[in-house]
């Protein structure tokens, strides 16, 4: 093909790749043909959503495929009669897809077409958007050829612009206002979600986020989508507006807007918890993402870093396991973010929290 390839393994999928070198961010868009190898996270999480969603026979299209990675992966691993149609306008990448659904034994069809004309072939039961950078130019074409009941996931790697910080960039792109806070990376998943919802909203059509994540560069998130307007209302019903006091810690959420506020976001629950809990990991790192989501999925949509503490307990900062219990033994919720390494969510205000770390210190 006139570059060095390498033959990767994930999950149970052999690929066939462009040597990515020491890839560590979101990819380079300058490849030959596209492949991120440290997204091999949010392909294994697919393959787990889509093993316990159990859905069967689907026509299902992976709209951006660069070398199959995604789509085959689902084909290979799900098993579940999927029909699937591989698209990307690079004539590399559609060689690089047919020689990876050879040497796994499977079929699929495979196409070389600029992505609103791919998705003019018909409807589908599940579309998957993963593109370098941002999602928004695939979204009107997307909410309209996904079918009713069926799902459709979508990947940024624009975190910068949905996390904050570049304010006129986020307003421009995605409609909503942000600012910088300690828990930007959650505002970004967030702001993705709700960028999401209003789209299909504005086509009365309603999407349901079943999980939303951070990993690496990434934000990700996968949508149930019906159509009809009280559902769409519904979910718009979830979105609102974030308050940060960096001089005391305080975080608040609110329906309306105001100056200084972050939004509007996605304040509603990261994902579909049955769902989630059903979800059986298939790699040690996602293991780990899924038992953080579970815990965290209908907690508050903000969160605290321990760090934020310290100058409260004369320096000490509470470890993370520590401030998780003490916030429980207080009668708080509490739990640990994927988010962040030091990160915690609890119904428990900025000032509780600190009261808590103090008393448990003293005693």
């Amino acid at each position: 093909m006139g570059q060095p390839d390498v033959e990767v393994r994930e999950g149970a999928t052999r690929l066939v790749v462009p040597d990515p070198g020491d890839a560590s961010g979101p990819g380079d868009s300058s490849m030959p043909v596209f492949y991120n190898p440290v997204a091999v996270a949010v392909r294994d999480m697919n393959v787990s959503l889509f093993r316990a969603l159990e859905r069967r026979n689907l026509d299902a299209m992976d709209l951006l495929a660069g070398t199959g990675a995604s789509g085959i992966r689902l084909l290979n691993e799900v098993r579940a009669e999927w029909s699937m149609s591989l698209n990307d306008i690079n004539p590399l990448a559609t060689r690089y897809i047919r020689r990876n659904l050879r040497i796994n034994g499977l079929s699929a069809r495979v196409m070389r077409r600029p992505a609103h004309r791919a998705l003019d072939s018909g409807s589908y039961d599940h579309i998957d958007v993963d593109p370098f950078g941002s999602p928004v130019p695939f979204l009107p074409f997307t909410v309209a050829t996904v079918r009713h009941r069926g799902t459709v996931g979508f990947t940024a790697t624009d975190t910068a612009v949905l996390c904050g910080t570049y304010p006129a960039a986020s307003r421009r792109r995605y409609g909503i206002q942000t600012e910088k806070t300690p828990f930007r990376h959650e505002v970004g998943v967030r702001a993705l979600v709700s960028y999401v919802v209003r789209r299909f909203a504005e086509q009365e059509r309603a999407a349901r986020p079943l999980i939303a994540f951070a990993e690496e560069h990434f934000y990700r998130a996968v949508f149930h989508v019906e159509s009809g307007s009280r559902r769409s209302d519904a979910l718009l019903g979830s979105l609102g507006y974030v308050g940060y006091r960096q001089e005391t810690g305080e975080r608040w959420v609110q329906e309306d807007p105001a100056r200084g506020l972050t939004g509007p976001i996605w304040t509603g629950p990261l994902g579909d918890r049955t769902l989630i809990g059903r979800m059986r990991p298939v790699s040690e790192r996602t293991e780990w993402l899924v038992a953080l989501l579970l815990e965290e999925v209908d907690q508050v949509p903000y969160h605290f870093n321990t760090d934020e503490f310290g100058s409260r307990l004369g320096g000490l900062i509470p470890r993370l396991v520590d401030a998780v219990q003490t916030l429980r033994d207080a009668g708080f919720s509490a739990s640990p973010t994927h988010f962040s390494p030091t990160g915690f969510k609890t119904d428990a205000t900025f000032e509780e929290a600190g009261e808590a770390f103090a008393s448990g210190a003293a005693r």
